[in-house]
């Protein structure tokens, strides 16, 4: 992860702790609350505007670059060896899932089947790799990095491609909860990495929204699911009707 990216994370999480919103920020930096949101957005963050809300969080700039180390040392991916555990233990998958989510103990035992020592079970074996700490009274604390993602192309990755895939389409996309967008068309290769570079700006965006929602009582949040994906494709459909010359992948 960029350091920019970083900062930028490590700063919301800090305004969120205090309870600072985007309005709070506004009236320090003399700025529009559209604007502040934007300059988050676009991570267009002078020294001047992070001193300025370093005074706002009460601390110092050296404070906040503290932060952000912490905050980069913290777990940003699984290793494949503990992936491939996880995957081999469905319902400790789903606590990981779960926990990232910002579930608690309780929120976690009224919507699952879970026995108190079984969900403590899988709970001490995420601990034991640094996934998250056990506290009393089976509070959770999180210690994964605001950027953790799955490995690109691991064992959970694939999991979810071969076992959710046609479960996640067997809907009809037709609300303004339910969005698919089909396209295709003849792109050249620097078109095609523009478009991966936006997929990653709206995989960000989702996570994003997420850690912000992850507030929220669960009552007030549903699981979601986005696929996004881009490559250079023709369906096998008309491999027939193309000339030997033209096949290329």
């Amino acid at each position: 992860m960029a350091q920019v990216d970083l900062v930028v994370l490590t700063l919301k999480r800090l305004l969120k702790s205090q309870g600072i919103t985007y309005a709070h920020v506004a009236a320090a930096l003399e700025l529009s609350e559209a604007s502040v949101k934007r300059l988050f957005s676009e991570q267009d963050l002078s020294l001047a505007r992070l001193s300025r809300m370093c005074d706002l969080l009460g601390i110092e700039f050296l404070d906040l670059m503290q932060e952000v180390d912490i905050d980069r040392r913290r777990l940003a991916e699984l290793t494949e060896t503990q992936e491939n555990d996880l995957v081999a233990d469905k319902r400790m998958l789903l606590v990981a899932h779960l926990v990232i989510n910002g579930y608690k103990f309780e929120d976690i035992r009224k919507q699952y089947h879970f026995s108190e020592p079984e969900l403590i079970r899988c709970l001490v074996k995420l601990q034991k790799i640094d996934f998250l700490e056990l506290l009393p009274l089976n509070r959770i604390k999180l210690l994964v990095s605001p950027s953790f993602s799955w490995r690109r192309g691991g064992p959970v990755q694939q999991f979810f491609l071969e076992n959710f895939l046609d479960d996640f389409f067997d809907v009809p996309f037709t609300t303004k909860s339910r969005v698919m967008c089909v396209m295709s068309g003849v792109l050249s290769p620097q078109s095609l990495t523009v478009i991966g570079e936006k997929i990653q700006e709206l995989e960000k965006l989702f996570g994003e929204r997420a850690r912000m929602d992850a507030k929220l009582p669960i009552d007030e949040r549903k699981n979601c699911g986005c696929v996004l994906a881009v490559r250079p494709w023709f369906s096998k459909l008309y491999d027939g009707l193309r000339v030997a010359s033209a096949v290329t992948q």
